[in-house]
């Protein structure tokens, strides 16, 4: 696919037009790779709230989240960038129907177009 341009995408991070953030996947992610995010998350100075099945509860270790069993309740993070735009990180992302619109590839350090790839 060719690079991707901003007036391509531009609409999907304007909140006038849709209100949300897109969803965006990261294919391969790593154990690590998420304790990096957790650990960013926590040290960053952002307020965020971590919740399992609607309970609030402490930022745990990744681990202890990707262990979870199959079923169980899908847990969020949401970090508030500023007080009026919230990143919320899921195990599976619920744009398009439960398909991510945004791909982000780390071997090519490229962000990719998903929706409507299937």
């Amino acid at each position: 696919m060719p690079d991707l341009l901003w007036d391509d995408v531009a609409d999907w991070f304007d909140p006038e037009v849709t209100g949300t953030l897109p969803d965006l996947r990261v294919p391969g992610a790593s154990t690590a790779d998420w304790q990096a995010v957790l650990d960013l998350v926590r040290d960053s100075g952002l307020r965020y709230c971590y919740e399992e099945g609607g309970t609030v509860l402490p930022l745990p270790r990744a681990a202890a989240v990707l262990s979870r069993p199959a079923g169980a309740e899908c847990p969020n993070l949401s970090v508030w960038l500023t007080p009026d735009i919230v990143a919320i990180f899921r195990l599976d992302p619920e744009g398009a129907h439960g398909h991510p619109m945004l791909g982000y590839e780390p071997k090519t350090d490229r962000v990719l177009f998903l929706a409507g790839s299937d």
